[in-house]
């Protein structure tokens, strides 16, 4: 995949050292130790009697002994992919680094957030975010998109909740209660905004100088990136990670039945206001030889929200503005917890029926191993969504 030029910056890889082969020794040396330290001084122990003990050398310190690992924010700020892009913000003199890291479900458990920033692979770019800790990160009630702001030496930041218009693109409004303040440069993570419209948080930023900026965090939904205002541009730097599915540059093909067996994940799905998912889609053939399909989505950590099987018709029925080069789904909902509280979401106000059923183009990218699934005609896969790319799951 594609990355920026912040994603090239090298990320040093310390060694472990070999503490298990030499516990003997180690305890051996700590005796020798305790010995010492109990005898009285100007006596020599192993002989009968005593004399004036032989002047010692000041004890060294053992370049062995294991040295206690960071902790707390000290675990962050010591790891090199966050001292670059320190060094990045010095030498452009920015006033800070934002990078959003997607839609995830809120509340979740500081470990699950580590879980599944890895699965995304963000931790391959900026290895510091898996040790945050839980007193970086600032949420707002129902807010589920997830930024990381890195602001640069010497810069206050100041955290409100934000109070703003319900008309799109109207960023009037006023702060609320004080959240976060803080003038030590640490990097801090924001789990806000409850849909893509409205910002629910106020990050002022001040330099030394006593310049102020104000960003109100919101993401671009179609890229998936922090939206800067144009006032800021100049002054704080997007290092989101491009670790999403980008096809771009790359050749397809249509994908062939026997390309498509198997079981493909998509991450970072979403429905039209935000809402994280994950969708899975499976082809198989069963014991007569028919091509047989099942898909799903849930949130990223929740359960099972829809699940449909049913028919796979790999070269659809030419009618109309459907061609043969694509496919038919026909499913109905077989499982999830919408068989006991409702619907799916896309049928809400439409169609009552259980069923997904349409007419998609499967576009197949074999350098990447994606396919690309659009919808044509009939059901989407997710209401308001056209293409959803998905990677193969390995096994």
């Amino acid at each position: 995949m594609k990355r920026s030029v912040l994603h090239r910056v090298m990320l040093a890889v310390t060694a472990l050292c070999m503490v298990l082969s030499l516990m003997g020794c180690g305890a051996a040396l700590q005796a020798v130790r305790q010995l010492r330290k109990e005898t009285p001084p100007g006596v020599q122990t192993g002989e009968t009697g005593s004399k004036p003990a032989e002047p010692q050398a000041p004890a060294q310190p053992d370049p062995e002994a294991e040295q206690p690992a960071p902790q707390g924010i000290s675990a962050v700020t010591g790891q090199n992919s966050y001292i670059s892009i320190c060094s990045f913000l010095q030498e452009h003199r920015l006033t800070a680094g934002v990078a959003f890291l997607g839609y995830v479900d809120n509340p979740m458990k500081e470990e699950e957030y580590r879980d599944l920033l890895e699965r995304r692979g963000y931790l391959e770019s900026y290895d510091f975010l898996a040790a945050m800790p839980e007193d970086h990160l600032i949420r707002t009630a129902n807010g589920h998109q997830l930024y990381c702001l890195v602001p640069a030496k010497g810069v206050t930041v100041t955290v409100s909740e934000w109070m703003g218009s319900d008309i799109y693109g109207d960023d009037s409004g006023q702060a609320g209660e004080l959240l976060y303040q803080s003038d030590s440069g640490d990097p801090i993570l924001l789990l806000c905004g409850y849909d893509l419209i409205q910002p629910d948080l106020q990050v002022c930023l001040e330099d030394a100088a006593g310049n102020l900026l104000t960003w109100l965090p919101r993401s671009t939904h179609d890229s998936m990136q922090p939206y800067l205002a144009e006032q800021l541009l100049g002054s704080i730097v997007d290092f989101t990670p491009a670790t999403g599915i980008d096809t771009e540059g790359y050749l397809s093909e249509l994908a062939t039945p026997e390309v498509l067996q198997g079981e493909w994940v998509a991450w970072n799905a979403h429905t039209t206001t935000g809402e994280p998912l994950v969708c899975r889609l499976r082809f198989y053939r069963d014991e007569a030889g028919n091509d047989c399909m099942e898909y799903g989505y849930a949130p990223p950590m929740g359960e099972t929200y829809a699940w449909f099987a049913g028919s796979f018709t790999p070269s659809a029925q030419p009618s109309g503005w459907v061609t043969e080069d694509m496919s038919e789904f026909s499913m109905e909902l077989v499982g999830g917890a919408a068989l006991e509280t409702g619907l799916p979401p896309q049928y809400e106000g439409g169609d009552p029926s259980f069923y997904l059923s349409g007419a998609y183009s499967i576009d197949y990218y074999p350098e990447l191993d994606v396919i690309e699934v659009g919808h044509q005609f009939g059901s989407p896969l997710l209401d308001g969504i056209i293409t959803i790319p998905f990677e193969r799951v390995p096994g």
